[in-house]
């Protein structure tokens, strides 16, 4: 729990200095290693982190990945610079992998 906690205040103190002290550059390079970190999770996770208590996916964590994914391919939209049609195709890779196991999962348990 106190880990938890400890690597959510982290992750809020690096958001805040990116968006109110980086360079736009070093913002690209973050979000890009934060969604290769995702998807990493997203496949090495035990899969009973990826359903809740009936089995089913996980609908906060797929519905923050979700909303994660439409931001991220918005800005690759508008952007669209290679690096960040990258970092879009990686989000959207991590969703599905992360939905896939879920269910896999959710059908080899039922």
């Amino acid at each position: 729990m106190r880990r938890d906690l400890a690597f959510g205040i982290t992750a809020s103190m690096v958001v805040l200095w990116l968006t109110f002290f980086a360079s736009p550059g070093s913002v690209v390079v973050a979000t890009l290693v934060a969604s290769v970190a995702v998807l990493i999770w997203f496949s090495t996770v035990e899969t009973a982190r990826l359903r809740d208590s009936d089995g089913r996916p996980h609908t906060m964590l797929f519905g923050l990945t979700l909303l994660a994914g439409a931001l991220v391919v918005t800005a690759a939209v508008f952007i669209a610079t290679p690096t960040v049609l990258v970092v879009g195709a990686l989000v959207t890779l991590a969703g599905v992998v992360g939905i896939v196991r879920a269910l896999r999962a959710a059908m080899g348990a039922a």
